[in-house]
């Protein structure tokens, strides 16, 4: 991989996990990443959190939306309720 021009960093959430992030600069690079690695599910650009969290989590944040957030207006868009009913 030395010929390949690849930034790694690592991030640790409060939660126990790491995330590992891979930055490429061309696309020839972004494929061999891939190729070695294989793809992933979890979209670092989506706008949703529905991939980010554990169902249980997701279903606490529903519960509070519901209660107290019904017109969406903190982190307006942030999760799919619909995809989680």
């Amino acid at each position: 991989m030395r010929e390949y021009n690849v930034i790694t960093e690592a991030e640790f959430a409060n939660d126990g996990k790491a995330h590992t992030y891979f930055m490429v600069f061309d696309e020839k690079t972004f494929y061999k990443v891939e190729s070695i690695l294989g793809k992933t599910s979890f979209d670092l650009h989506s706008l949703q959190i529905n991939k980010r969290l554990e169902r249980q989590h997701l279903q606490k944040i529903v519960m509070y939306k519901k209660a107290y957030d019904k017109e969406d207006l903190f982190n307006p868009g942030k999760i799919n309720i619909e995809r989680l009913l």
